[in-house]
C-alpha cells in the first residue's frame, strides 16, 4: 500500500514519529497528566471514566472503537492510549484513526502482533506529556491519503499492520 505521496504507512509513520520527538512536551502539569494515565494502565479493568471517554469521545456519540481502522485491523491497544488520543481529537474519527494509525503501524514494525500498544511506550518513545489536535495532525491526514481518496489507515488490513 502507498499513498499519494508514495510512501508507506510505515515511511508515514517513522516520519511523524520522529517528528514528534523533536515537539516540546507542554509543561510539568502535562507530565503530571500524563502519568496519571499511565498509571491508569496497571489496573487491572479501566475506569468508567477512561470507557466513557472513549465510547463519548468528548461528550459526543462517537466511539473510538468504530474507526474503520480498528473494525480492520483488530489492535491490540491500551483503553488507556485510546483515551489519551480521544481526548485530543476533537472528537473527529479521522483524528483518532490517523493518530491510531500512525502510533500502531509503527509499533508493530518492531514488535508482534499479540503485543499491546500502550501510552507507557508511547511516552517512551516520543516522550511524555505531547499533546496534538487535529490541526496538527492535518497534515498527516492528508499525506495518509491513498489514489483512491481514502486514508490508508481506514483501508488497512492486519497483513499491512503486522509486519514484525
Amino acid at each position: 500500500m502507498q499513498t499519494i505521496g508514495n510512501q508507506t504507512p510505515l515511511e508515514l509513520s517513522t516520519e511523524f514519529i520522529n517528528a514528534l520527538i523533536k515537539v516540546k512536551a507542554g509543561s510539568s502539569d502535562m507530565d503530571i497528566l500524563f502519568d496519571w494515565y499511565v498509571e491508569q494502565e496497571a489496573l487491572p479493568v479501566p475506569s468508567d471514566t477512561i470507557m466513557d471517554s472513549i465510547t463519548h469521545v468528548n461528550h459526543t456519540p462517537v466511539n473510538a472503537m468504530e474507526v474503520p481502522f480498528i473494525k480492520n485491523c483488530h489492535p491490540k491497544v491500551s483503553y488507556v492510549l485510546l483515551a489519551w488520543i480521544s481526548m485530543q481529537s476533537g472528537a473527529i474519527p479521522d483524528c483518532i484513526e490517523t493518530m491510531l494509525g500512525m502510533y500502531c503501524t509503527y509499533f508493530y514494525s518492531t514488535h508482534g502482533k499479540n503485543e499491546k500498544v500502550t501510552l507507557k511506550w508511547l511516552g517512551e518513545t516520543v516522550g511524555k506529556g505531547k499533546l496534538l489536535d487535529f490541526k496538527g495532525i492535518w497534515p498527516w491526514f492528508c499525506a495518509s491519503k491513498t489514489e483512491s481518496g481514502k486514508s490508508c489507515w481506514s483501508t488497512m488490513t492486519p497483513d499491512d499492520l503486522y509486519t514484525a
